[in-house]
């Protein structure tokens, strides 16, 4: 998996490549938790091939983290077996989902 934290349209984003399982996972939780919040925190995973609940853990604890400091994070999902793995756990109701990167850094 590679993990790459930039800056876009005064959003902090997180793009992830590659599967976000229970080896991966730690990677991307130590990018999200170098991350000083500030606006919008953004996650690509629109070159995610697979997540499972360890991703998924890693996503709602800097969730949490985030939203404890105002900032609200975001996900950019394109394919649909992850788009199913959040409609299924029911996460498509707790983060903000957008198609592309730029509909998530240019929305409100």
């Amino acid at each position: 998996m590679d993990v790459e934290v930039t800056e876009a349209s005064g959003s902090t984003v997180v793009r992830v490549r590659g599967e976000l399982d229970l080896a991966t996972a730690p990677q991307l939780d130590e990018a999200l938790g170098g991350i000083d919040p500030g606006g919008h925190v953004v996650v690509d995973l629109s070159e995610v091939g697979f997540l499972d609940s360890s991703g998924l853990a890693v996503l709602l604890q800097a969730r949490q983290r985030l939203g404890a400091d105002g900032a609200e994070l975001r996900l950019v999902v394109s394919r649909p077996s992850i788009l199913r793995v959040l409609e299924v756990t029911g996460l498509m109701a707790v983060f903000p989902v957008f198609d592309t990167l730029g509909d998530a850094t240019e929305a409100p």
